[in-house]
């Protein structure tokens, strides 16, 4: 299979080939800010998504109106190509932190003591504890009492709210955690949001590896791994996201929901009534 990428001006757009046969396709947006490394785990988490096994990719072709973006794609391509679940980008996430915040740019962060970078136009607020290594993005929002424990990306424009605490994990631009929220080991994708006291749970509580449950049982390795959330997720106050959790693009949990295993891109958990497509 083909893996295919078009870079345009304000999105690129990706699909696998099997022949003639375009298999899956999907669109994200251009970002002159995102790094090789945010593209990887986000074509990767497309493919968790789609149920595409990347063993069977055996080449790539990127065209780009963009050419310092098709350098960052070209180097994510390569980075998939050892990647077969999304979950296996949790144990690269600090050294991920390190190498990025070693290459930004003075002008637009600052390093705030150890492997600490905080863009200069990010809002912290004086009662937030942040440990390294940590990227906050441009025009964040950190609120008070917030508890940041390392190994942490933080994209642009998000909001990281009242006494919510994250720990080794990527927040993708736009995205919000903005009341007592707990996000350990876990990737939230663009401009997804958790409602008040919405938690990811990422160890089990007979402490075993945590096992994604979708159309396959499939063994993760990690006994730490909370949820991959895709974007514009939407996951209701007070709703636990059980260890090993994926929810797809576009999807929604409603308030006091527990989730476990795969939700499918655009659906709605009801609770326990259970997952339905969205109309």
């Amino acid at each position: 299979m083909l893996l295919a990428i078009d870079v345009g001006n304000t999105h690129i757009e990706w699909g696998c080939i099997d022949g003639d046969v375009i298999r899956h396709t999907a669109r994200m947006a251009t970002s002159r800010t995102r790094t090789e490394d945010e593209y990887a785990m986000m074509i990767s988490q497309m493919f968790a998504l789609r149920g595409i096994d990347t063993g069977r990719i055996d080449g790539s072709i990127i065209a780009s109106v963009v050419p310092e973006r098709r350098q960052v794609l070209t180097r994510a391509v390569q980075m998939l190509e050892g990647c077969e679940y999304p979950w296996e980008a949790l144990s690269k996430i600090k050294e991920t932190v390190l190498a990025i915040g070693m290459a930004l740019d003075e002008n637009v962060y600052e390093r705030r003591g150890d492997d600490v970078w905080i863009a200069k136009s990010a809002s912290i607020a004086p009662t937030a504890t942040i440990m390294g290594p940590c990227i906050i993005g441009e025009n964040t929002e950190v609120r008070p009492g917030v508890f940041l424990r390392g190994s942490i990306l933080v994209g642009d424009g998000c909001v990281v709210g009242n006494s919510t605490e994250l720990k080794n994990c990527i927040l993708f631009d736009g995205v919000q955690v903005p009341h007592y929220n707990y996000v350990g080991d876990s990737i939230l994708g663009y401009m997804a949001h958790m409602g008040a006291g919405a938690i990811t749970s990422n160890v089990k509580g007979d402490k075993k590896l945590v096992v994604v449950h979708g159309e396959a049982r499939y063994e993760t390795g990690c006994k730490k791994f909370g949820a991959m959330l895709g974007d514009l997720a939407e996951i209701g106050c007070n709703s636990v996201l059980n260890p090993g959790t994926i929810i797809g693009r576009d999807s929604q949990v409603y308030p006091l929901s527990s989730v476990r295993g795969v939700v499918p891109a655009r659906s709605i958990v009801k609770g326990e009534r259970g997952v339905f497509p969205k109309k």
